[in-house]
């Protein structure tokens, strides 16, 4: 295991970038992680924080770089782009136009940023620090709930798939009009850059988005991650005796957590699914993936349907418990797909999944369940190294190799 730890630290050493970059006509140096190098030299939104998770433990320092770093691109309304390409762009500008504004990516990501300080903050004790973070990391989590929620129904909506796991099946029927099970792949990223192209063309509007009706998903996930953001930003303020901010942050995640059980919960199926909007009209889409099973991290889910999730579904070895859990989609689904190295979200493991998956086994008590994931992705990663994926069935790597985020497989170690 101490072999894991070194090499963990290895990659994120090799994926450092560091400079000085103009972004929004404002010159700033930059430090942070990028996922791989070669395919992915920009900084991501979700992975930098879960990168900084992992420093929280290999080198605090960098935690605290990587964040800042992150979080300097917050604008003064409070939207946080999911990428920025600190070293210029690379993508031909006919595919890029669209979705940047200069090097700012006009999409965001799922909000772990909040989860991210929390766990730099608890490391390092750096009270300065967390006051110097804290202005935009408000405005951020503030931003979501007001331009994200038409509704006003306390759950975020994503505009697009790639402001969450890009190429899940569960958005197959907002994004191509029906559940296709395996589609076409040219016809899934042409439907990707129509969207960017249609918003590009309405000035990246939130309300002419909204109203267009093009692509609106309460995704069961991001939603999760934004409820325990929220009650991270509750403690993060009451550390800095924001009492009323404290009080705020956490009866809106009670308010979230509730809209999740509320509106994404099958009490028949024991499975929570994501909410397609379409005008006044809404549907669940019953696709069963991870997402489906990802409210076991919330504080206030009721314990029985805990309960039905892990002992029907997660610990169930035709959907999610495979030789090497979890499987983003269950076997049972038309769409689960573990070999698709285009496609990636429809059947391989990915560590940062099963890093909140495992989160919520040991919060909820299943101490054991908990183990045994942490010792299967660790088996993982001894088996085939830090790689982007994972077959489900034999445990060999896909996509990147040295990918930052698997790094996260050291939070599991000696548990």
């Amino acid at each position: 295991m101490s072999n894991l730890i070194e090499e963990a630290k290895t990659i994120l050493e090799r994926n450092v970038k560091t400079g000085m970059a103009s972004i929004g006509g404002i010159k700033k140096a930059y430090f942070y992680i990028c996922p791989a190098a070669g395919k992915y030299p920009h900084q991501w939104l979700w992975d930098s924080c879960f990168h900084a998770i992992v420093n929280c433990r290999l080198n605090p320092q960098w935690a605290k770089q990587e964040l800042k770093t992150l979080l300097s691109v917050v604008d003064d309304e409070g939207f946080l782009p999911s990428m920025i390409r600190w070293q210029g762009g690379k993508w031909p500008e006919i595919l890029a136009w669209p979705l940047f504004k200069g090097n700012l990516s006009r999409i965001t990501q799922p909000p772990v940023v909040a989860t991210a300080v929390e766990e730099v903050f608890k490391t390092t004790q750096d009270l300065e620090y967390l006051k110097e973070v804290l202005p935009a990391l408000e405005r951020y989590y503030l931003w979501l709930g007001t331009q994200r929620d038409p509704d006003k129904d306390n759950l975020v909506s994503i505009i697009h798939p790639w402001e969450s796991a890009d190429d899940s099946p569960a958005f197959d029927r907002a994004l191509l009009g029906k559940d296709e099970g395996r589609p076409n792949p040219a016809a899934v990223y042409i439907s990707f850059y129509k969207l960017l192209i249609k918003y590009g063309l309405m000035g990246w509007m939130t309300q002419k988005i909204f109203s267009s009706n093009l692509f609106n998903v309460e995704n069961v996930m991001f939603n999760c991650i934004y409820a325990q953001g929220l009650r991270s930003l509750g403690r993060l303020s009451a550390v800095v005796s924001e009492m009323e901010k404290a009080r705020t942050f956490d009866k809106k995640a009670d308010l979230v957590e509730e809209a999740i059980l509320r509106l994404c919960y099958d009490p028949e199926k024991s499975l929570f699914f994501d909410v397609i909007h379409k005008g006044d009209s809404y549907e669940r889409n019953d696709v069963m993936t991870i997402s489906s099973i990802f409210p076991i991290i919330l504080d206030t889910i009721p314990k029985e349907v805990v309960t039905k999730i892990v002992e029907n579904h997660l610990a169930n070895r035709f959907q999610f418990w495979l030789p090497y859990p979890i499987p983003f989609v269950s076997k049972e689904e038309a769409s689960f797909n573990p070999e698709d190295n285009v496609l990636l979200w429809r059947g391989p493991v990915w560590i940062n999944t099963n890093w909140f998956i495992w989160k919520g086994l040991l919060k909820h008590g299943y101490i054991e369940l908990a183990d045994e994931l942490a010792k299967k992705t660790i088996a993982l990663v001894e088996k085939s190294g830090f790689r982007e994926f994972y077959n489900p069935f034999t445990g060999r790597g896909e996509g990147q190799k040295n990918y930052s985020w698997s790094t996260l497989v050291v939070e599991m170690l000696n548990t």
